[in-house]
């Protein structure tokens, strides 16, 4: 694999380094080999590695430590696994935010234009929210802005 680093190729995903420091599992995302049709970074070998999700959640849990959290959200599909994962360690619930269609129940739809341009919409279940609830909403990608912009709005029409 040309530019790749071997020894991330090779990662013992039973070992952690010795000496962890915040976001030392960021080296896990080996960059994006196919072109521009895919993420640039592929997080699942982050998730493979038991130590490195651990850290990764509590990382990620760091700024809102003192907030008081009702419900997590996550975006369809990659979103879920972070999302679900911060839900399960604050002991909260987790509501899945849909790629449209996909729900057999009644729901909110809302437009966004995802990393390619193409314009979708996301969904999500009109109970699944109660007025006043705080809400934590897990994305996978900053490259994807208009969707993590699109989230709040999704979840803040249902409030």
């Amino acid at each position: 694999m040309s530019g790749v680093n071997s020894s991330l190729v090779h990662f013992d995903l039973y070992k952690s380094p010795e000496k962890r420091t915040r976001g030392w599992y960021l080296s896990l995302m080996a960059p994006n080999e196919k072109g521009p049709n895919y993420a640039w970074l592929d997080p699942s070998r982050l998730y493979c590695h038991p130590q490195a999700l651990q850290d990764c959640i509590e990382d990620l849990l760091q700024p809102f430590t003192n907030d008081q959290i009702d419900l997590v959200a996550g975006i369809d599909a990659m979103g879920f696994i972070l999302g679900a994962a911060i839900a399960s360690r604050l002991g909260k619930g987790f509501l899945a935010i849909r790629k449209a269609g996909h729900l057999c129940v009644t729901t909110y739809s809302h437009p966004y234009v995802d990393y390619s341009g193409r314009e979708k919409n996301m969904e999500i279940r009109t109970d699944a929210i109660k007025p006043g609830e705080r809400s934590l909403a897990a994305v996978h990608r900053i490259c994807c802005l208009t969707v993590t912009i699109s989230q709040p709005k999704i979840i803040r029409s249902l409030h």
